[in-house]
């Protein structure tokens, strides 16, 4: 019993002594260190936090990269409190390609040149509005002859330039099964297409242009100026033509073969056609389809009389 006694005597004694300990504590007299941007205020005694932090205090955006059409740009800002500096990216621009060719140009040669307003970088495009890969020609030191085109296999769109004076090869473009549409320069030369896949095409007056087995072949047009057409067709897809009134003599065996050939859009009148056929300069020797092909003579403003007439609606052959 004595034993038992002292035991808990003992206890009350270490329990009296922890309570006077816990009474005796006093509460931590802080020491609060600033808030900052970031972080709130901090007591540097017990580490206790109070508030928030007071957030960055940003001035204007400063542009420091301009973005262009192709590369982003940069801006900045500066915290007026801590110095604190904040980058974002400026999308690049992109382009915004306006034509520089109406209506009558594009629908004449099938495609347009079309020139960004910002950069003026320049692109391609078909009636469609579809973009096409210019070939890149490879040029002889004085850029007077074609050597080659370092992408012949994807260009869709020849380019002459105004100082090319031949090609080294002239079938350099023969059996091109991308080739669609070709600008030719004023210069007289010959170029052999044979196989291609030009759809549209306009000849110039000086120009030799030889077009057999081209499937895709739609539209050949002569420009005012030309006076003969000796160039060969030969089993072309070609459907519609249009000749100048300029035009003297066409060769015999130009149109041999070429079955889709429907409609000839001649610039002059039904007796300046037959004058040339009976003086010989116009030869049906091989050129049937020529010959059965629906002949339209060119009239400004609708006829009175009847017969086959046509005009240009925006650069488009179209019948009255």
């Amino acid at each position: 019993m004595k034993k038992l006694s002292s035991f808990l005597t003992l206890l009350l004694a270490i329990t009296s002594i922890f309570i006077l300990a816990a009474c005796s504590e006093k509460p931590c007299e802080h020491n609060w260190s600033n808030a900052t941007c970031t972080t709130a205020k901090v007591c540097t005694l017990c580490n206790e936090t109070e508030g928030s932090a007071l957030g960055h205090s940003f001035g204007e955006w400063n542009e420091t990269l301009a973005a262009t059409c192709t590369t982003d740009g940069s801006k900045n800002r500066q915290c007026s409190v801590c110095q604190n500096t904040e980058t974002q990216t400026i999308t690049k621009l992109g382009h915004n390609h306006k034509p520089l060719n109406d209506i009558v140009y594009i629908n004449t040669y099938g495609f347009g040149k079309y020139e960004c307003e910002t950069c003026h970088n320049a692109i391609y495009k078909d009636k469609d509005g579809n973009n096409l890969v210019v070939a890149d020609l490879v040029l002889n030191n004085d850029n007077t002859i074609v050597m080659s085109c370092s992408n012949i296999a994807t260009a869709e769109l020849l380019i002459i330039p105004e100082t090319v004076k031949s090609f080294d090869d002239k079938t350099l473009f023969s059996n091109c099964d991308s080739l669609q549409y070709v600008l030719f320069n004023e210069k007289k030369f010959e170029v052999w297409f044979q196989g291609s896949s030009i759809k549209q095409i306009v000849i110039p007056a000086k120009m030799d242009a030889y077009l057999s087995f081209c499937d895709n072949l739609k539209t050949v047009i002569w420009d005012e100026g030309s006076t003969q057409i000796d160039g060969l067709l030969w089993g072309s897809s070609v459907e519609n033509i249009i000749i100048p009134k300029s035009m003297v003599i066409i060769e015999s065996n130009v149109f041999n073969n070429c079955k889709q050939l429907s409609a000839v859009y001649y610039m002059g009148t039904a007796s300046d056609w037959d004058l040339r056929y009976r003086n010989g300069a116009i030869s049906y020797i091989g050129n049937d389809y020529l010959k059965n092909a629906t002949r339209y003579y060119y009239s400004e403003t609708q006829p009175t009389e009847q017969g086959n007439y046509w005009h240009y609606v925006d650069g488009v052959p179209t019948i009255w």
